[in-house]
C-alpha cells in the first residue's frame, strides 16, 4: 500500500490498520513525473489466522512466489513467517485448496490456508542467518520474497531450535 509521504491522514490510517512502514519510495508515473510515497506492508498475522481459522493467501505478484503457490497441494504444511516488525517463524498452517488464479489480479494465484498452531517460540531471522546453514536459501538472500519453498533441512533445524 502506498501513501503519499506528506499525507498525514493516509499515514495515520495505515498505522491504525496495523500496517508497518517499510520505506520511503520514489517512482515515476506517468514516466518522467516522480511521486514520493511511503511503502506500507501488512503481514498475515498468525493471531488473525487462528481467529479466522482459514484464509485465502492472496496479493502475491512476484513471479517466483506465484510459481511456488502454483505447486502447492491440499495437505501441504506452510511455515508462517512474519517479515515486518519482528521477522521470524511464528506458526504453521495447512494448504486446504488447490491453487487457483486470483480473480482480482491476473498476475497472481491464491490458495486457502488453515491455521494449525503457533510456534512454541518464534525463531527469528537473525537466528536463521547466524546459523549459516541456509545462506543459499531465498529467505536469507531475498528478504522481500513473500512465498517460497523451504528446504527439508530447515524443518529439521526449526525442531532443534524448539519452534515445534
Amino acid at each position: 500500500m502506498f501513501a503519499i509521504v506528506l499525507g498525514p491522514r493516509s499515514n495515520v490510517n495505515c498505522r491504525m490498520l496495523g500496517f508497518t512502514l517499510q520505506e520511503e519510495v520514489e517512482f515515476g508515473y506517468p514516466p518522467g513525473n516522480f511521486m514520493h510515497c511511503n511503502d506500507w506492508r501488512l503481514d498475515l498475522f498468525i493471531d488473525d489466522l487462528k481467529r479466522e481459522g482459514m484464509t485465502e493467501w492472496d496479493g502475491v505478484q512476484n513471479p517466483a512466489a506465484v510459481n511456488v503457490i502454483k505447486t502447492m497441494k491440499p495437505g501441504d504444511t506452510v511455515i508462517i513467517y512474519h517479515s515486518q516488525s519482528a521477522p521470524g517463524v511464528v506458526g504453521l498452517a495447512k494448504v486446504v485448496s488447490p491453487p487457483r488464479p486470483d480473480k482480482h489480479d491476473a498476475r497472481s494465484w491464491v490458495a486457502d490456508f488453515q491455521y494449525v498452531k503457533h510456534a512454541t517460540r518464534p525463531v527469528t531471522l537473525r537466528e536463521i542467518k547466524d546459523s549459516h546453514a541456509f545462506d543459499d536459501w531465498a529467505l536469507v538472500r531475498q528478504g522481500r520474497l513473500s512465498t517460497m519453498s523451504a528446504p527439508t533441512e530447515f524443518w529439521k533445524w526449526l525442531r532443534k531450535q524448539g519452534a515445534f
